[in-house]
């Protein structure tokens, strides 16, 4: 697939109408990035490539994180999907290569089975970086 076309994106969206396995536990979560919970609590999250928003959902109601969530997909699934946290959510349709934010804007990034579907990731890298 090629995500600067948008397969990887459609066939997300697609994949997000057909199936409802959309949750982790908290202790999931804070297992896989290696933090406590204390950590994320009023942090400025970006979560790159948030898909159909299964870590922002988390970031947003489990840890009282502020997010903002990116995809090149349509973003109406995310937001339907995490609607009762919108006032802890910024949506925004975004390339990874080339991020709309200044340097240093967030405390913690997050960017989940994305990186690898794209040909130029060392652009998203350096773009996640800073």
């Amino acid at each position: 697939m090629d995500y600067s076309n948008n397969e990887v994106p459609n066939f997300y969206s697609e994949l997000w109408k057909k199936s409802k396995i959309l949750s982790q536990t908290k202790a999931d979560f804070l297992e896989r990035v290696g933090l406590n919970e204390s950590y994320f609590k009023n942090k400025k999250i970006l979560d790159a490539g948030c898909g159909w928003g299964k870590n922002t959902l988390t970031l947003a109601s489990m840890l009282g994180a502020k997010i903002t969530a990116i995809d090149l997909c349509d973003l109406s699934n995310v937001k339907e999907y995490t609607k009762q946290y919108k006032d802890r959510i910024t949506y925004i349709n975004a390339d990874l290569r080339k991020l709309p934010f200044k340097n240093n804007e967030f405390d913690f990034v997050i960017c989940e089975g994305v990186i690898h579907h794209m040909d130029e990731f060392l652009s998203a890298f350096n773009e996640l970086r800073r």
